[in-house]
């Protein structure tokens, strides 16, 4: 009896194991079937990888052709009609925009992007700006009727009070100015016969086309340029040494020096000499610029070098701090250097500028040239003289770059000098004035109607128009005028 119940219990355990292999068969199998199937998903979506890829590379490609095409013929009236539909729905700027309505404006930079402001502070992001094209903060440009770019200006914008209709270009045609605002020129300009304009200088007008402002060069500096450049995911290098495997370059912000050789393939080839700026993106020159002082004139540059200067046989030297003395290269043909001056030099010896506030601090009991009547006068400046010896506060509306020059130099002559920059609004210059013993106007930094209200608004006040913007020749002026003043 005992032994059929183990017979028994052998069969039903023998069942059980047998059912339960048979339950592990089936498992592995469908294991086998899910890694399968996860294997030929891995391979499909290795598949669409691949596809995505060459999409990716075929629209690419695609895009450059399309550029390279559109550089080469432009955008035909036949591609503009395919594309133009488009736009508004892209981005809806575009949209209620009239046809055929260039404008000009100037650039603000702001949330990574280039934008174009008209006189009603309306303004909108500027399109299709060409990848060697930078602009300045300020800067005038024009755009088309879809606000793409289409040139920049050598010129910039200074805000102001008065009420502008449009900006333009004055145009001189024909013994008579006109105005052009972009698109067409309009009826002829009235410009009152004190103002000297420049042909095709940025301007801008009100709605009866008289003139309201005009407007002064751009510096090109990196100052200037820096941010637009940085837009475009680039940095600003300058070329040190060209060696036969690449060039040795310095980064003008972080000063880092670095080899580069790879060059960017484009028409006209870039060449590159040694002092260049160019243009580096993803480690490769992408642009030059021939001009040097783009980076030494500017904020970046820190190996600027002092000294006085000695003229002979028609050659300029200076004596750096070292005691060297070294031939000054590359001389503006038209600039006038005397005897003693300080100077800036760059670390190949190329002139930069003069020196003003070494120069203006270094005056004691010199002979200063003042202009007077046609003719040069030198009246001698004397720090102890008892004319100096006013403590009379003087205004100088000019250049505020200059403002601890003036301080400095004027405190030396018993003056308490205070500096407005001439383009700042009539409101903070005329209550100034009004603080004021004497007003000093320099009259190449200054606009014209800040000038003239000077003339009109104040007429019984002790003014001078300077002619020159240094601190020592406006010190003779002060002099000359106190001397006046003593003998009536």
């Amino acid at each position: 009896m005992v032994c059929l119940d183990e017979e028994r219990e052998y069969k039903i355990i023998k069942r059980l194991l047998s059912d339960f292999t048979r339950e592990c068969i089936m498992l592995e199998n469908k294991v086998k079937e899910k890694d399968e199937l996860i294997s030929s998903t891995k391979n499909k979506n290795q598949e669409l990888q691949e596809q995505l890829e060459k999409a990716h590379s075929d629209t690419e490609l695609m895009f450059l052709n399309l550029k390279k095409y559109l550089n080469e013929y432009g955008l035909s009236k036949q591609l503009r009609e395919v594309v133009e539909p488009y736009l508004d729905v892209l981005d809806p700027q575009f949209a209620n925009v009239e046809n055929n309505s260039h404008k000009i404006g100037y650039c603000r930079i702001d949330n990574n992007k280039h934008y174009i402001v008209f006189p009603d502070k309306k303004h909108a992001e500027i399109r299709n700006i060409p990848d060697n094209t930078y602009i300045a903060e300020n800067q005038f440009v024009l755009v088309d009727e879809r606000f793409g770019f289409k040139w920049a200006y050598p010129y910039y914008y200074i805000e102001h009070d008065n009420n502008i209709k449009e900006f333009g270009l004055a145009l001189y045609k024909e013994g008579k100015w006109l105005f052009y605002n972009g698109e067409h020129e309009l009826d002829e300009l009235k410009v009152p016969s004190y103002i000297n304009l420049n042909d095709k200088q940025v301007i801008s007008v009100d709605s009866g086309i008289n003139l309201v402002k005009y407007y002064r060069q751009i510096k090109f500096t990196a100052d200037d340029y820096m941010k637009s450049i940085k837009l475009k995911n680039c940095y600003v290098a300058y070329v040190l040494k060209i060696l036969k495997r690449g060039c040795l370059i310095r980064d003008i912000e972080t000063e880092e020096e670095l080899m580069i050789t790879a060059i960017i393939d484009k028409e006209p080839k870039i060449n590159i000499s040694e002092q260049n700026i160019v243009i580096v993106k993803n480690n490769a020159i992408v642009n030059v610029i021939n001009n040097s002082k783009f980076y030494t004139l500017s904020k970046y540059y820190k190996n600027v070098e002092y000294g006085p200067i000695d003229i002979r046989n028609n050659i300029v030297f200076m004596q750096k701090i070292t005691g060297e003395k070294v031939i000054v290269e590359n001389i503006p043909q038209n600039k006038e250097l005397l005897e003693g001056q300080v100077i800036g030099i760059d670390e190949f010896n190329n002139y930069l500028f003069i020196d003003k506030s070494a120069e203006e601090i270094a005056v004691s009991n010199i002979s200063i040239p003042i202009r007077k009547e046609n003719k040069i006068n030198r009246i001698k400046l004397d720090y102890n003289s008892e004319i100096a010896k006013t403590g009379k506060k003087i205004l100088i509306v000019g250049n505020i770059a200059y403002q601890n020059s003036y301080k400095l130099t004027l405190l030396k002559y018993g003056y308490r000098a205070e500096v407005i920059e001439g383009y700042e609004s009539w409101a903070r210059i005329s209550t100034l004035i009004r603080e004021a013993d004497i007003i000093v106007v320099v009259v190449n930094y200054v606009s014209h109607d800040n000038q003239e209200k000077i003339k009109k608004e104040f007429i019984d006040m002790p003014k001078i128009f300077a002619e020159y913007d240094g601190a020592n020749r406006i010190a003779a002026e002060l002099t000359e005028l106190e001397e006046k003043n003593k003998t009536q």
